[in-house]
């Protein structure tokens, strides 16, 4: 069973890039500094649109937060036009991870290398692009391959339960709430970050996946 789901996950990424093409869609590694800086205003671009951030937070049109250092972004473009972003996180402890910077972790019941983790964050389309999912899609295995190529084997990310789901789904596999001390957030990270709107509007929580389970069943 768990071949055919990875024979089914394989057929899936396959038929992404097939329509993505089709459709005009390309997804790029913002290398240069014109693509980083692409990125900056694609993001604060979506976050506006969605209502996520005080734009008078960001008075360049830009959105950058002191991650973006040791982090690499993806930017897909449709008929060469940036419409959506996605950003891996790398780190080698645990304030280099912004979960961890936000929530107090209980790293008794949650220890892992930190080296072996990234975090995804700064997931985004413009609303009003077409083909969102596929682009969705897209952006993520590229995550992904990136992941299975630099030998990660945890994923951390910060979002609120309908992208979890859609997470289960896509990657047939259990999604985990990272365990917390307690309640407790640290706002001023979140305001040095304009995401005090987003937390108020969407009471978001850090949750992981096991790399190795990705493939399985995702009732977790």
């Amino acid at each position: 069973m768990r071949l055919a789901r990875k024979i089914n996950l394989w057929l899936k990424g396959f038929l992404v890039d097939f329509l993505l093409k089709i459709y005009g869609v390309k997804i790029v590694e913002a290398k240069t500094e014109e693509q980083k800086k692409a990125v900056y205003r694609l993001r604060y671009q979506i976050y506006k649109e969605y209502g996520y951030i005080d734009p008078d937070d960001f008075p360049n049109g830009e959105m950058k937060d002191e991650e973006d250092e040791h982090s690499i972004s993806f930017l897909a473009l449709k008929n060469n036009q940036p419409v959506g972003i996605i950003r891996i996180i790398k780190g080698n402890k645990k304030d280099d991870f912004s979960p961890f910077q936000v929530w107090q972790v209980n790293f008794h019941k949650f220890s892992y290398p930190f080296s072996k983790m990234t975090e995804i964050s700064k997931l985004g389309i413009l609303k009003h692009t077409k083909n969102k999912h596929l682009i969705w899609w897209g952006l993520m295995k590229r995550v992904y391959m990136w992941s299975k190529r630099y030998g990660i084997d945890q994923w951390i990310f910060v979002t609120h339960s309908k992208l979890v789901s859609r997470i289960r789904e896509v990657f047939d596999t259990p999604v985990y709430e990272i365990p917390l001390k307690e309640e407790k957030i640290n706002i001023e990270k979140v305001k040095k970050m304009g995401l005090q709107r987003y937390l108020e509007i969407y009471h978001p929580r850090p949750f992981y996946i096991k790399f190795k389970e990705i493939g399985k069943t995702g009732k977790k």
